[in-house]
């Protein structure tokens, strides 16, 4: 299942991907390493794989072997929320919430 590449990619869907995750798009370069995965390849992608490839291994992690579907799920688990934010959130709230709930047995009705 080999799909064309985006509309104003450079042909590449794996290099599409990267322009959106370093133009702060972190969602579309999830949905296109996604697609990457899924199938979805370009002209280019041998070639953009082993540039990406050499660009992904400066980044923390396991090192990205140059192969297509390696740069795509590298790519894809750089643009994943890390859970430790989650429960940092998760503790603010609780905390927040219990402040509250002191509050109102101190000063409620």
């Amino acid at each position: 299942m080999s799909t064309p590449p985006p509309p104003g990619s450079p042909g590449s869907v794996l290099r599409a991907a990267w322009d959106r995750l370093e133009a702060g798009d972190v969602a579309e370069a999830r949905r296109l390493a996604r697609a990457v995965l899924a199938g979805a390849r370009g002209p280019g992608e041998p070639e953009a794989a082993r540039e990406l490839a050499a660009a992904l291994e400066g980044a923390p992690g396991l090192p990205v072997e140059p192969t297509v579907e390696s740069v795509a799920r590298a790519l894809a688990a750089r643009t994943e929320a890390p859970p430790r934010a989650f429960l940092f959130a998760a503790l603010v709230v609780a905390l927040l919430a219990g402040l509250v709930a002191l509050a109102l047995t101190r000063y409620g009705s």
